[in-house]
């Protein structure tokens, strides 16, 4: 899926409130993300793909469902939705950390 790949942060909705959201996502669409609930993480994994129409989809651990993508005061967003409507979690682009040394 073009445009996707990278590190994004957000957080999801849930019971306790809204849990903290990593996903690293690689250049062929696999992801991994972690959802941290209170002092528990949680680590997920799937793959994004972009179908003939330009639409992107989610298959992953947590269900399948769409991506959506867009702008919000010149972020990238994603927001993840199952195919049953629950939202699961929106996420913005974040800047790729240096390595150590690579500066």
């Amino acid at each position: 899926a073009k445009g996707v790949s990278g590190r994004w942060e957000g957080h999801a909705p849930g019971i306790g409130g809204n849990a903290a959201v990593r996903l690293v996502v690689k250049d062929d669409g696999s992801y991994r993300r972690t959802l941290h609930v209170g002092t528990e993480e949680r680590a997920l994994h799937g793959a994004i793909s972009e179908l003939p129409t330009g639409r992107l989809r989610f298959d992953g651990s947590s269900g399948s469902g769409t991506v959506t993508r867009r702008e919000r005061a010149g972020e990238r967003v994603l927001r993840f939705q199952r195919d049953d409507g629950y939202p699961l979690f929106e996420v913005a682009a974040r800047p790729e950390a240096p390595e150590p040394g690579k500066e």
